[in-house]
This record gives structure tokens, C-alpha cells and sequence, in this order.
């Protein structure tokens, strides 16, 4: 007569489950090395970077009102938008990239202060499932060398509005709406 054997834990002494634990333990100790278990795998490390020129935006408006949420009389509200911690994308022609930077860290302290000004861009090139985003390596001011430029005076004539359009009130002077609190922006002449 031919019994069935089925394995069971109990044939292992305690020094043998203690040193599988262990074992089991370090291995996946390894992967914890950074906040996510991420450590060394960069896959787009080997891909050669790119450089581009167009314009640092917020996704929030961008995706919400493209015709008004670009250039300078968006800088102040797409600053905001950035500092509350929405998505930050690169517009180069026609093309929109979700902006990403090395190490799971945020580009918002790298690009926020660049919004809405022509900017230059190297990066790598990521794309997944048709959505597109670059890993980015620098960014600078488009042209004169990357210097930021002077800081505009205020002239007599300068007219300041709340670039969300709250109470469409305008103001002689730069300064904060008195409704949401955000930079006011200098109008058009």
C-alpha cells in the first residue's frame, strides 16, 4: 500500500525557518534603499538627451483654458498653480510633456520661477502608452545665456489685473487680489 505524502512545516527545525526568514528579510531589505525600492533603475539613464525650446506651463489651466493659460500674462496664476503642487508640463509646438525629474524628486523648484517665459530644455524623452513626458537634465532662459531678465519698473500707465479675473477690478500698482490672493499681473497696453 502506497501513502501520499503532503510537505508540511513541521519537519523543519527552528534554526531552519529562523535562517529563511533572514535570508528573506535581506533580500527584500535591498530594495528599500530608497523611500520606494527604486534604487538603480533608471531605464532612460542610456537614452540620449534631447534639447528643445518652448515654455514651462501648469497642466491644470494649460488642459483647462489653453488659450489663456500661456506667456507672461500667465506667469503669476501658473506660479500658483505650481506651488499648490499640480502637474507641470513643457510646451514645444504643438507637442505637451509632462515634466518629470531624476529620482522621483519634483521640477518645481527648477522650473516654477521659468513659467510662462521662452525657455531651452534638455532632457530625456519618455513615452508610455502615448503619453509623453521629458526627464529633465536642465532648463534655462531661452537666449542671452540662460540670465534672467531685469525686473520691469512700474510706469504711471501700467494697469494690474487678477489673472483668474475676480471682480474685474484694476489695480495702478502690482500687489495681491483682494479676493483669491494671487499675484496681480500687469495688463496689456
Amino acid at each position: 500500500m502506497i501513502t501520499e505524502r503532503h510537505w508540511t512545516p513541521t519537519g523543519l527545525t527552528a534554526a531552519a525557518l529562523l535562517s529563511a526568514f533572514s535570508l528573506a528579510l535581506g533580500a527584500g531589505s535591498a530594495g528599500w534603499a530608497d523611500e520606494h525600492g527604486h534604487e538603480g533603475h533608471d531605464e532612460h539613464a542610456a537614452a540620449p538627451a534631447v534639447t528643445m525650446e518652448g515654455e514651462i506651463v501648469d497642466l491644470q489651466c494649460f488642459m483647462g483654458h489653453p488659450e489663456t493659460s500661456q506667456g507672461k500674462d500667465h506667469i503669476a496664476c501658473a506660479q500658483a498653480c505650481m506651488n499648490k503642487g499640480l502637474p507641470i508640463g513643457f510646451l514645444s509646438g504643438n507637442q505637451v510633456y509632462l515634466l518629470l525629474a531624476p529620482g522621483h524628486d519634483t521640477v518645481k523648484a527648477k522650473v516654477a520661477k521659468l513659467a510662462g517665459v521662452p525657455v531651452t530644455l534638455t532632457g530625456t524623452v519618455i513615452e508610455h502608452h502615448g503619453m509623453k513626458a521629458v526627464q529633465l537634465k536642465d532648463v534655462k532662459r531661452a537666449g542671452a545665456g540662460g540670465a534672467a531678465a531685469a525686473p520691469a519698473k512700474v510706469a504711471a500707465k501700467d494697469v494690474w489685473v487678477c489673472p483668474m479675473g475676480c471682480e474685474g477690478k484694476t489695480y495702478d500698482k502690482p500687489g495681491k487680489c483682494a479676493t483669491c490672493n494671487m499675484d496681480l499681473v500687469k495688463k496689456k497696453g
